[in-house]
């Protein structure tokens, strides 16, 4: 093997182990609504010291499938709850604790919630939930407006 060959299969190694990061969209909430189309908007109210909010984005939103299925279904906000403009936000959405995700359509109308840490497999189950009307608000008054009983 040529010394340029083996310099090119180191780089191509090194790049081949770089791991990916979560598609974080860089706009305001409002301008999500704008863009969001048919998918539901994340918004992930977060603060930098809070060990849940650090684990999430450690452990969950470093897993290649979450980071996958929500690169395909979601527009992805982070909100740092302790800037004044973001609490309004939070507040208004009557939002307590982080780390808190919130599922809005492109209305700003809430879908879901998800409070609290949740490691990536079982996040995976949720957000597919989510993104499919199982589980949510919406499918338990459904359910009850048709008549379900379990």
């Amino acid at each position: 093997m040529s010394i340029i060959n083996k310099y090119l299969f180191i780089i191509l190694l090194l790049l081949g182990c770089q791991s990916s990061s979560y598609n974080w969209y860089s706009g305001t909430f409002e301008e999500a609504k704008l863009i969001a189309g048919s998918k539901l908007i994340l918004l992930d109210f977060y603060t930098d010291t809070w060990p849940g909010c650090v684990q999430l984005d450690a452990d969950t939103f470093s897993d290649v499938d979450v980071q996958s299925f929500s690169d395909n279904n979601f527009i992805s906000v982070k909100m740092n709850a302790n800037e004044k403009t973001i609490r309004k936000v939070f507040d208004d959405y009557n939002c307590r604790g982080v780390p808190h995700l919130l599922f809005v359509d492109n209305n700003g109308i809430e879908v879901d919630r998800i409070i609290g840490y949740l490691p990536a497999a079982e996040y995976l189950i949720r957000i597919k939930d989510i993104q499919n009307n199982k589980h949510t608000l919406g499918d338990y008054i459904s359910q009850y407006e048709n008549g379900y009983v379990t």
